[in-house]
């Protein structure tokens, strides 16, 4: 999923064109583009990018939840579940690349 929102339509195009249409390549080929020489360097470019993105809320209004009953006055403050999300995958990359389970 996240292979394919990363490109533009030409780019996809030229990749499905490189693949003879076998979708399933180019889905794969993208993929890869995107994977860790191990899991833990997966999970941990996972982390890095759940981190930016939740960074990056903080500059949007709430419409959304309990924080859109702020309106404008939600803009600055970093979105909640996302931070959450991000804490909880950087743990998870954590234990998985020095394999301490806490």
């Amino acid at each position: 999923m996240i292979a394919g929102a990363s490109l533009n339509p030409v780019r996809w195009l030229a990749g499905v064109i490189r693949c003879r249409f076998d979708f399933d390549r180019q889905v794969a080929m993208r993929l890869a583009e995107h994977l860790g020489a191990s899991p833990a360097e997966t999970l941990s470019a996972a982390a890095t990018g759940a981190n930016a993105g939740a960074e990056s809320t903080a500059n949007m209004v709430a419409r959304v939840g309990r924080a859109s009953r702020l309106g404008e006055r939600s803009r600055g403050s970093v979105d909640a579940g996302a931070r959450s999300f991000a804490v909880a995958l950087s743990a998870i990359a954590q234990a998985y690349t020095t394999g301490d389970p806490a």
